[in-house]
């Protein structure tokens, strides 16, 4: 499972579920977790702002990439799940950084 991130949170990162504050208002309020998606592409498409990889993401934006093992729950009753492919943790789980790139002309160009 794949985790984006706009910050570099460090090499390995024990995430912490949390609900999320960027989440949409048809989501689940309760359920603590950390979005992950099982493609890179799942993940960016995920990220706030973004609608299809065309969005409103910044050009030249960095976006760090984590990895787990973890065992993730489909998140399939979430409105945007059939383009996301979101899954749920909901345990505290080490991520590990995988590595760096920026989207140019939203391309992904890796560091």
């Amino acid at each position: 499972m794949y985790h984006v991130s706009l910050k570099n949170i460090g090499n390995i990162v024990q995430m912490t579920p949390k609900v999320p504050s960027s989440r949409n208002p048809s989501e689940c309020s309760v359920t603590k977790r950390v979005c992950c998606s099982p493609t890179i592409e799942g993940c960016l498409k995920g990220l706030d702002g973004i609608k299809d990889l065309s969005g409103s993401i910044a050009n030249h934006q960095t976006v760090y990439l984590y990895q787990t093992n973890a065992k993730a729950t489909p998140a399939t009753e979430i409105f945007d799940f059939h383009r996301t492919q979101e899954h749920w943790i909901t345990t505290l789980e080490d991520f590990f950084l995988v590595g760096a790139f920026k989207l140019i002309n939203f391309e992904v160009v890796f560091e």
